[in-house]
């Protein structure tokens, strides 16, 4: 017989409060007593609590547990953490199905507490059961005739805590103006339940000053444990994609009230008599935190100064701030003229969205801005259909050099311009190139053997009908009949009739006609575009075609044995000589040697850098640029740099 049988002892002093239901009961394995309870609130949706009973036999602080109402069953996961089952409902093609989760919590005295933010799953079998008693770590659920253990499944963890500040990585944000005051910031961001963002700002007069010598202040934006900070300044969400007017904003996903999207708060100090934020630098400071299975983003971050004040501009000077420093920094509620201007504020940061929406109205009328959906609409203004086929950059393009096109419309111009915008960039690139055919009548005139009459000759690709190349006065290689060849000496030539004849039919069979070379590969689409844009802008009386450009290997023309074709091995490229090396056979100077470098391509190298930078500057003072850091591309060198100031910075400079 066990001398010492387990006894019960009654707890007088640990008593359930009146509002709450106890649910479970879990005991760790060093003898430490958890209770689970239901609090129901009045005011607001249940809540689960906590409870640890103490050493003298009393029911500790209530631990609340943040995201779980009605949690039906508790066992300790570990020393320190508790797991608990929470009731769901999943719903499936009309029905509704009972489903369950698990979800572990640190174990505190008192506060609140969100999950630990690890991912517990329950396997399918699981019968919803509550917990099995054991005597071993971690807990155990039942399915069926056996039961699982429940364990953390491995998964990338974010850092539940992270901090950004300007020092060492960016300068302060400048007002321009010593004393400015800031009036609001605007965050794009996505915030997930349980995570949130700590911001706080500070003002100064030098971009320098030491951080002992500012005073911060503290905003908040997302979600953060009930009863710390609710009194400081809170973001809140607004359903415009930005406050900048007709901007789309920098959020890669659809916004969601609360949660993601444009966010504001208007700038204050926090516990001031005066809460205004004066200075000319803006300090920042930020620290993002999550349970660990989710974390905040912040794609940007904007603050306004100086304020444009309401009151102030407004209102008689009876309700200005009559209160100024030392007095108004000091620690206190806020005075009334202060109060008046914040609740004031609520309003002008509405109603300047609009305004600015309004005195920025002609960024719908420009194409780099127009949202997406009107650019039928703008195009509409100026004749301009756009194709089907055409995505947002093009039509954006086309929009743009609308006048262009249209002052150029059926010329040699005007149709590489629309080519080139339709394949954006193609005839720049050397991909598509547009010849008049009347200029072929000397082209590889002094090829000798190639048969220009051939209509798959892969050089002319058909485009031209000349005579046969011809060496001297004498020596013709080909028919001799062919009088066309007479074409490439000088008008004031006398022919005979037969010859003057065959001059004319030569000249008219090249005359108002034009082929478009294009690399072959190019998709169904962009093809498609180019016949288009063809039709569109080549005049009714020309007639065009398209030609893909595919030479096949001829001996010294379209290859060149010993340049870019080898019989045997290909040889290593020895480096250039002066005087000795020759162009074609071997030594290498930039890279491989072609007949045409539109058709057959350029060497691959690293581009030129262009790297500018400048000295600080104070405010209204001119600023001077120094680019001798850029870089020329490989075997190249600068010669000379070109400055242009376009809707952005820009910097051109020249190589060779």
């Amino acid at each position: 017989e066990n001398p010492n049988p387990p006894r019960l002892y009654p707890l007088a002093d640990a008593a359930w409060p009146d509002d709450e239901t106890p649910v479970a009961l879990a005991c760790s394995l060093s003898g430490r007593l958890a209770c689970l309870a239901w609090r129901e609130d009045e005011d607001g949706p249940a809540e689960a609590v906590l409870r640890c009973l103490d050493g003298q036999g009393r029911l500790g602080e209530p631990q609340r547990l943040l995201g779980s109402r009605h949690p039906y069953s508790l066992a300790w996961q570990n020393a320190d953490q508790v797991a608990l089952l929470v009731c769901g409902e999943v719903v499936e093609a009309g029905a509704s199905e009972a489903s369950s989760e698990a979800r572990v919590y640190p174990v505190r005295t008192g506060g609140s507490q969100y999950p630990a933010g690890d991912l517990y799953p329950l396997k399918p079998d699981y019968d919803l059961g509550p917990f099995l008693h054991g005597l071993d770590y971690p807990p155990h659920y039942p399915a069926g005739a056996t039961s699982h253990g429940l364990h953390r499944l491995s998964f990338p963890f974010f850092t539940r805590a992270g901090e950004a500040r300007d020092r060492g990585v960016a300068r302060p944000l400048d007002a321009g103006e010593p004393g400015s005051v800031w009036h609001r910031l605007y965050l794009e961001a996505v915030v997930p339940v349980g995570c949130g963002l700590r911001i706080w700002l500070a003002a100064s007069e030098r971009a320098d000053a030491a951080e002992d010598e500012l005073a911060w202040f503290e905003h908040r934006l997302g979600d953060f444990l009930p009863g710390e900070g609710d009194d400081l300044p809170r973001a809140s969400w607004l359903p415009q994609a930005s406050e900048l007017p007709h901007h789309p904003g920098l959020l890669p996903c659809a916004r969601e009230p609360g949660r993601k999207g444009l966010f504001t708060v208007l700038v204050q100090r926090h516990g001031r008599r005066v809460r205004s934020l004066r200075g000319r630098y803006l300090h920042l400071r930020l620290r993002l935190h999550g349970p660990g299975n989710a974390t905040p983003e912040l794609y940007a971050l904007r603050a306004y100064a100086n304020r444009f004040s309401y009151v102030e501009h407004y209102l008689p000077e009876l309700y200005h701030e009559q209160v100024f420093a030392p007095e108004a920094d000091e620690n206190g509620g806020a005075t009334p003229a202060d109060f008046l201007e914040r609740y004031v504020d609520n309003m002008e940061g509405v109603l300047t969205t609009l305004e600015d929406r309004i005195a920025f109205s002609d960024l719908l009328t420009r194409p780099r801005t127009v949202p997406a959906e009107s650019l039928d609409w703008l195009g509409s203004w100026v004749g301009l259909a756009c194709e089907p086929g055409w995505g947002e950059a093009q039509r954006r393009a086309f929009l743009e050099h609308a006048g262009e096109l249209h002052r150029w419309h059926g010329t040699l111009h005007g149709l590489r311009l629309a080519l080139d915008l339709v394949s954006d960039g193609g005839v720049g690139r050397g991909e598509i190139v547009v010849v008049e055919d009347f200029r072929l009548r000397r082209t590889f005139a002094t090829i000798l053997g190639a048969d220009l009459d051939d209509g798959d000759d892969p050089l002319t690709l058909g485009a031209m009908e000349s005579g046969n190349s011809f060496v001297g006065d004498s020596l013709f290689l080909g028919d001799e009949d062919r009088r066309e060849f007479l074409a490439l000496f000088a008008a004031d030539l006398e022919l005979e009739t037969n010859e003057s004849e065959a001059v004319a039919a030569f000249f008219d069979s090249l005359a108002f006609r034009v082929t478009l070379l294009v690399r072959e590969g190019l998709d169904t689409q962009t093809l498609g575009n180019l016949q288009r844009i063809a039709e569109r802008e080549v005049p009714a009386h020309v007639k065009y075609r398209i030609q893909a450009a595919s030479p096949r290997l001829l001996v010294g023309i379209a290859s060149l044995v010993g340049v870019d074709t080898w019989l045997d091995q290909r040889p290593a490229p020895r480096p250039a000589r002066v005087d000795r090396s020759h162009i074609g056979r071997g030594d290498l100077v930039t890279g491989r040697a072609a007949l045409d470098l539109r058709m057959a391509g350029v060497p691959d190298s690293p581009p030129p850098e262009a790297r500018a930078h400048a000295e600080e500057a104070a405010w209204g003072e001119d600023v001077v640029l120094d680019a001798s850091d850029s870089r020329a591309a490989e075997g190249r060198r600068l010669v000379a740099y070109r400055w242009s100031l376009e809707d952005g910075d820009g910097i051109d400079f020249s190589n060779d």
